[in-house]
């Protein structure tokens, strides 16, 4: 790994300049207002026209370190830690942790956060972008363990639950789900996706957290939490980074308690037409 870890406008200079052949003046003015680091990425991605993954890989060579151009990060991260919100520590075996880091300049807490945790750390740098989903599914995957451990006993029940209906409308949009489905059994609560049409499992809870949850969806929705007896439906508005969803929600009484329904409709989506969609031209 490289010694120099600071990373200047002459640097990001040096490697587009490697491959687009970029004027000093024009680059000069593109990043005249841009100060900070993923803002300066983002414009000159935009400017000239490279992607950010192409960016971040000159990135990481120049460094010497690893670069994911995926957030989906497939190893367990229930036991990551979060550290100033913008690294995350990954443990990958007993004597191993990666560090996922989206600024070059966070290398230089590397050798602390090795001391800290006296452990080998490997650096990896992930998009901005990718960095932030990851660290949000790890919140999300964090609180879902915490309402499993403590469904009886929690000290900020409420806040909780509210967190817990958001993290699920955001995961479900992040998985390009259209519906997601509370189901009650004897004693868990199911939560699945639909996806493509097909449900599948995404949580379990216990089934003594149904009741708050259906009733935080039913005030989001303005229905009447205290009728759990009649079927109903309403709808409510949920406002996640770059747009705004439309939810449609329907209860239904169930032997277990009231099944939810929650369908995510985005208001800008348009029906793509049928040359589009079907690849032979006999169709």
């Amino acid at each position: 790994m490289q010694t120099k870890l600071n990373f200047d406008t002459d640097t990001l200079y040096m490697l587009l300049n490697n491959d687009h052949k970029i004027a000093r003046d024009l680059f000069n003015r593109v990043l005249e207002n841009q100060h900070g680091f993923h803002q300066q990425i983002d414009i000159c991605c935009q400017h000239f026209n490279i992607s950010l993954d192409d960016l971040y890989t000159k990135i990481a060579h120049h460094y010497d370190i690893s670069f994911f151009p995926s957030y989906a990060y497939t190893q367990d991260i229930s036991q990551a830690d979060i550290l100033n919100n913008r690294l995350l520590l990954i443990k990958t075996d007993q004597s191993h942790r990666r560090l996922f880091l989206s600024n070059p300049a966070d290398l230089s807490k590397l050798p602390g956060i090795q001391i800290q945790y006296n452990t080998n750390i490997t650096p990896t740098l992930l998009t901005h972008h990718n960095l932030n989903r990851l660290v949000n599914q790890v919140q999300h995957q964090k609180l879902y363990a915490l309402l499993n451990q403590n469904s009886r006993h929690s000290s900020s029940r409420d806040d909780d639950i509210i967190h817990c209906v958001d993290y699920l409308i955001c995961d479900a949009h992040q998985a390009h789900a259209s519906d997601i489905h509370l189901e009650p059994s004897e004693h868990t609560l199911h939560v699945r996706f639909r996806i493509d049409g097909i449900l599948q499992v995404f949580l379990k809870l216990p089934i003594t957290l149904a009741l708050n949850i259906v009733s935080r969806i039913k005030i989001l929705a303005k229905l009447n939490i205290s009728e759990k007896r009649l079927p109903q439906d309403g709808r409510f508005h949920v406002k996640l980074s770059v747009r705004t969803l439309d939810c449609r929600v329907s209860c239904c009484p169930t032997q277990f308690g009231e099944k939810t329904v929650i369908r995510l409709l985005n208001p800008n989506s348009q029906i793509m037409p049928l040359e589009r969609i079907a690849s032979d031209n006999n169709i």
